[in-house]
């Protein structure tokens, strides 16, 4: 879903896919602050991938299946973490069978 809050840096971690997902990535390629694609040791191996490249003061990790419920969420989280000067910020899943 796109989102109302336009600065974040995207950056992808693929693990060397072979499902199609790198056909995506290109196809969205001029959207994308970062990407790469190759093996790698784990989910969390790709998160500290990206985390170590990212250039931003908040770092948010969406995972390949995961969508946000609508399209103010950053918004939401940036004005929060703003506003209460917090270090950190959760959010809860709701799960969804389509």
């Amino acid at each position: 879903m796109i989102q109302t809050y336009r600065d974040v840096e995207h950056i992808i971690i693929d693990a060397g896919s072979t499902d199609g997902s790198l056909e995506i990535i290109k196809k969205y390629d001029k959207y994308i602050a970062y990407w790469i694609s190759e093996p790698d040791h784990g989910m969390y191996d790709g998160m500290n991938k990206g985390i170590r490249i990212a250039s931003g003061d908040v770092i948010g990790i969406l995972n390949s299946d995961d969508v946000y419920a609508d399209k103010y969420v950053i918004e939401n989280i940036a004005e929060t973490i703003k506003e209460t000067n917090s270090d950190s910020c959760y959010g809860d899943l709701v799960y969804v069978d389509k």
